[in-house]
């Protein structure tokens, strides 16, 4: 059988509780911002590799049709 010398609150509870949940809620947001920037990284890339709208195939197509029209 084992004694407890320490005398325990709720206050003493409910920092400890407190203090772990921030440590969970930071670290939940540190992840989500690191996910967050790796999706910015992909979207930036993306945005490189853009293609001229006036050699597209939608472009293409359209002047195909004009040119049918007027001949």
């Amino acid at each position: 059988m084992s004694e407890f010398e320490r005398e325990m609150t709720q206050w003493m509870v409910f920092d400890s509780y407190m203090e772990q949940w921030e440590a969970d809620r930071r670290r939940d947001e540190e992840e989500h911002a690191k996910a967050k920037n790796k999706e910015k990284k992909v979207v930036q890339v993306a945005k490189v590799h853009h293609e001229d709208p006036l050699y597209s195939k939608s472009m293409m197509r359209c002047l195909k049709i004009m040119e049918r029209m007027v001949v």
